[in-house]
């Protein structure tokens, strides 16, 4: 049995949307979102649901340039998945989402899975597997969401 490559990850990614409901990422958890034991109360993000503003923004809301402690270890080539709390209502329609990796605080992002259509339903669990040959160590773990329905808005914390 070859062993697994572990990779500690800042989680970073967030919110979500679907069919009518907002929705915030429960595991792994977010940088920023009050449901994280790590997020210092004074870098809670409260409007963590909304999508990015400007181009100010991004990536990640910039909160991948506060001090951060990793979230999660998810080890490399074993399956991982996402899932989301339902918090309010918005009607979406579901939408699309992908997962991706950074070695280099946020300039460049490795995409690791995609979803097309029904992303991010709170009564389901996404999987994704961490490539075996992603790098050993600290990485930022990224989740983005585009909404199906209503004005496109671009989503990433």
């Amino acid at each position: 049995m070859v062993p697994h490559t572990v990779l500690t990850l800042l989680v970073l990614i967030t919110l979500s949307t679907t069919v009518l409901a907002h929705n915030v990422q429960s595991w792994p958890p977010a940088m920023g979102s009050r449901f994280n034991p790590l997020t210092p109360s004074s870098q809670i993000d409260y409007d963590i649901q909304g999508p990015l503003s400007s181009s100010l923004e991004f990536p990640c809301k910039n909160l991948h340039l506060l001090p951060q402690s990793p979230a999660a270890t998810l080890a490399a080539g074993v399956k991982h998945n996402i899932t989301f709390i339902k918090e309010y209502a918005a009607p979406h329609d579901f939408g699309s989402m992908q997962v991706a990796l950074s070695y280099d605080d946020a300039k460049t992002f490795y995409v690791i899975h995609s979803w097309q259509g029904q992303a991010a339903d709170p009564e389901r669990r996404y999987n994704f597997v961490v490539p075996r040959d992603a790098k050993v160590g600290e990485a930022l773990f990224s989740w983005t969401w585009i909404n199906k329905k209503g004005a496109r808005e671009f989503y990433m914390a």
